[in-house]
């Protein structure tokens, strides 16, 4: 699970029972989700080349401009109307992983409560 509540980037992983905790202006870096969150700066560790028009999308290829920056060597991102709509990430053992991005709303209203994380009791906390 991924949460934030704007100052802390949470990442709980059940299976371990382990929580990830860092700084929200540490959290993006080189990773994938920049996109997702808005940032902009995913530019500054990935070549970006525009790609043809496939399953009614515009694509975007980015490849890691160092190969220790990121775990994925090729990562293709699918736009509709602006907004991303597919990602497919290519890891170093060329594994394929599939994103597709349904029902994305931009700056909804939301209570403050939902961006609260409750650490589960016994999880170990690993601050970044």
């Amino acid at each position: 699970m991924l949460q934030s509540d704007g100052k802390t980037f949470y990442v709980y992983d059940q299976d371990l029972n382990q929580v990830f905790l860092r700084p929200i202006d540490q959290a993006f870096g080189a990773s994938p989700l920049a996109i997702l969150f808005g940032r902009n700066d995913f530019a500054r560790h990935y070549a970006l080349r525009s790609l043809a028009e496939r399953d009614r999308l515009e694509w975007l290829e980015m490849t890691p401009k160092k190969a220790d920056e990121s775990p994925y060597r090729r990562i293709l991102v699918g736009f509709r109307n602006g907004q991303p709509a597919s990602m497919e990430l290519r890891d170093a053992f060329d594994n394929l992983t599939v994103l597709t991005l349904s029902a994305l709303e931009k700056n909804p209203s939301l209570p403050e409560r939902v961006f609260k994380f409750d650490i589960p009791p016994g999880a170990d906390v690993i601050r970044e």
